[in-house]
């Protein structure tokens, strides 16, 4: 807990050093690099990339306040401190950190289980276009846990991380969804990068397939309230005749209804005429 704190108040220190002072500050929980727990690392990859949107960092500045956010002596500390030693460029942005964290911290999937996950990555009803790239990601970097992390880091590198981008970005063009023409018009895009093609994908699902099922929503909607009066009235039927039904069935308990009520009046009309007044004088006779 004491090396968690001390990390927690590295990585304050860092945001302190790294972001300038008209952005937000924020802080970054621990990273320790878990061997028997593959989720901690997509976890902390998804808290990284909220605190720099919301922190507005760059590239840069992300890669330098992750650094401190690593628990001294840990797995991942020792880890972070030969990716440096071998190749500072594989660490000196969060573009290229990111790929090789995850790739080192993720599960490994045996071939039948990355051919199977490869596969499955197929855009979801009702899932948004930044979500399944997000999916995409996530499945190319389990799949590439099985590499040798030799083939990750030092010289090779670069050439992964251009490998997992290309592999991206294939998961994510053929699994998109045929609704609306998306897939078509974003495979035919004049896009060369992944950041491209995702950018037309959202200006497609913003600009027409949300407005087209908004229409048909609204289309929906109106059919609905055109036929609701025949079903209204068809409704109101059987309720009428249920209440004249129940009345015909106890005409008794309404007129012992009305014979108590006049019982309990009795007393308040006869107390009432038994009260007389006489020139602003009121007498009880």
């Amino acid at each position: 807990m004491a090396a968690a704190q001390a990390a927690q108040d590295a990585a304050a220190a860092a945001f302190a050093m790294v972001v300038p002072a008209n952005k937000a500050k924020v802080h970054l929980r621990a990273f320790e690099g878990k061997n028997d727990d593959p989720t901690d690392a997509l976890d902390f990859v998804d808290k990284v990339q909220g605190y720099a949107q919301i922190a507005r960092l760059t590239d840069e500045e992300t890669a330098q306040a992750v650094a401190f956010t690593v628990v001294p002596n840990s797995e991942a500390a020792l880890w972070l401190q030969t990716q440096k030693r071998e190749n500072p460029a594989s660490v000196a942005t969060w573009a290229a950190l990111e790929p090789v964290l995850l790739a080192r911290w993720c599960p490994a999937l045996t071939p039948s289980q990355r051919a199977a996950a490869m596969d499955v990555c197929k855009q979801k009803k009702g899932e948004g276009v930044q979500a399944f790239m997000d999916r995409c990601r996530a499945t190319q970097l389990s799949a590439d846990r099985s590499i040798p992390d030799g083939d990750k880091t030092g010289n090779h590198v670069n050439c992964y991380v251009r490998r997992y981008n290309t592999s991206v970005l294939d998961l994510f063009l053929r699994g998109l969804r045929e609704e609306q023409g998306l897939k078509g018009h974003v495979n035919g895009a004049n896009a060369t990068t992944r950041d491209e093609y995702l950018a037309e994908a959202i200006r497609y699902e913003i600009h027409v397939t949300k407005p087209v099922k908004m229409v048909v929503v609204a289309e929906v909607a109106k059919e609905e309230e055109a036929a609701r009066p025949s079903c209204a009235g068809t409704a109101t039927a059987p309720t009428t005749s249920a209440t004249a039904a129940r009345s015909r069935r106890r005409p008794e308990a309404a007129a012992e209804t009305a014979a108590a009520a006049e019982a309990a009046e009795r007393p308040a009309t006869e107390a009432r005429a038994s009260t007389r007044c006489w020139g602003g004088s009121c007498s009880t006779t």
